[in-house]
């Protein structure tokens, strides 16, 4: 059963941990930042929303889980058994979600694209709508990617993969993924992207919509939509977006980290959504 979004409790909102990476020396740094990351949203009775890539790679054999992602899956159950929710979409990384997430640890995953509705917290002030997407494959002249996609994302693909002993499978995927893992966009091409998958996902009504995939945090606003990139939980900074009370912030757990050379996107006191459901500074 899915628990219902309060107007009164923040959302938690984190993308691109790509927990998991074999031989990587910042995995314990990062399970730490995310542990605290999971203790906010405890005390704030909040929920949790993962928009793709927590894993760095994610695939459900018949009866085998990576075991590389052993005390992520543990700080996942301890969040909901503290009666707080999270929400996972998939992303390019951690695709194959068969049902172990859901049946045995209680997240609630989502297919994307996923719209939210929040109520007004304030009688004068309207409900929010709130867009998600993981971000990958929707620029349309992205012609290679979106053909790969739907090549790996197939039955048939999938009857491959499972067939395959997971000690290979799991090698095989990290050989495939540091490129894009590693790879880090520039912000004007973001923007454009943000304007392209907009224009193909966006219907009247929403309010903000929430991306990840590009690594790096941007705000930009398209017809009326707030279009937002969440910052990277891979980057040392460890950064997220809280929602609360119809103001959208970004939160930083090792701010010693952030690069003097990449502004915040964000002003001091968040992006607040008005009256019209348009972000005001």
């Amino acid at each position: 059963m899915e628990a219902p979004v309060s107007s009164s409790a923040p959302l938690f909102f984190m993308a691109d941990s790509h927990a998991g990476i074999r031989g990587d020396l910042d995995e314990q740094a990062k399970l730490q930042a995310f542990r605290e990351l999971v203790d906010r949203v405890i005390a704030a009775q909040g929920s949790l929303w993962i928009l793709g890539d927590l894993f760095d790679f994610w695939f459900e054999w018949k009866h085998v889980v990576p075991k590389r992602s052993i005390h992520w899956l543990m700080a996942l159950r301890r969040c909901i058994e503290a009666g707080c929710a999270v929400h996972m979409l998939p992303g390019n990384h951690d695709f194959r979600l068969e049902g172990f997430l859901e049946s045995d640890l209680g997240v609630q995953v989502h297919e994307e694209p996923f719209r939210l509705d929040l109520p007004a917290f304030r009688l004068d002030l309207p409900a929010l709508r709130v867009l998600m997407h993981h971000g990958d494959g929707l620029d349309p002249t992205e012609k290679g990617y979106r053909l790969l996609r739907k090549l790996i994302r197939n039955r048939f693909s999938y009857a491959w993969f499972t067939a395959m002993h997971p000690d290979w499978g799991m090698g095989l995927a990290d050989r495939s993924g540091s490129r894009d893992r590693n790879h880090r966009w520039k912000t004007e091409h973001i923007r454009a992207y943000l304007k392209l998958a907009c224009q193909a996902l966006c219907q009247p009504g929403d309010d903000l919509f929430l991306l990840g995939h590009a690594h790096r945090c941007v705000v930009e606003r398209v017809n009326g939509v707030v279009a937002v990139v969440l910052p990277p939980f891979i980057h040392p900074s460890r950064s997220y977006l809280t929602l609360h009370q119809g103001r959208l912030s970004l939160e930083t757990l090792r701010p010693d980290s952030l690069e003097a050379d990449d502004p915040s996107p964000f002003p001091e006191d968040g992006l607040r959504f008005g009256p019209t459901g348009e972000s005001v500074s």
